[in-house]
């Protein structure tokens, strides 16, 4: 098989996550199999993307074998970037001088947002965590996404 020119080597997902990668090229019956190297980058404004691969593992990209006639090969990659919830919870109408009061060890919750219904009640969140002497909050939030 040819090698692909270097500037041909960027592929990008639909808004699915998906692409397809086609490859053509005269081969002889011994070279029949080949092997693709996948890169992953993403970047979302300054945030650094982080992906999980082949049974969860940290991964920033993988190698395909190509075979004669195979087609429709399928691969999973998991979106594993996280970027912190943070806040604080005051107590509305004590203002001093020096701001609100805040509410020291109130548990704040991350739930996942289901558009279809507004009763939190029935889920489980997603993580929680206990407000500091100042009222502040940090949650780790995981923003999973295939492609």
């Amino acid at each position: 098989m040819e090698a692909i020119p270097s500037n041909w080597n960027l592929i990008k997902t639909n808004q699915e996550g998906e692409a397809e990668i086609y490859v053509s090229g005269d081969s002889s019956l011994a070279e029949l199999i080949s092997q693709l190297t996948v890169r992953l980058s993403k970047t979302s404004g300054s945030i650094q993307h982080h992906f999980l691969c082949r049974g969860n593992l940290q991964c920033e990209g993988f190698h395909v074998m190509l075979e004669h006639l195979s087609f429709d090969n399928v691969y999973q990659v998991i979106d594993d970037t996280s970027e912190p919830v943070t806040g604080s919870v005051l107590i509305d109408g004590t203002q001093t001088s020096v701001g609100a009061c805040p509410l020291f060890n109130a548990t704040v919750c991350l739930y996942l947002f289901d558009p279809l219904s507004d009763d939190f009640t029935r889920q489980a969140p997603l993580a929680c965590v206990q407000t500091d002497n100042t009222g502040y909050y940090e949650i780790p939030s995981v923003l999973v996404a295939t492609m």
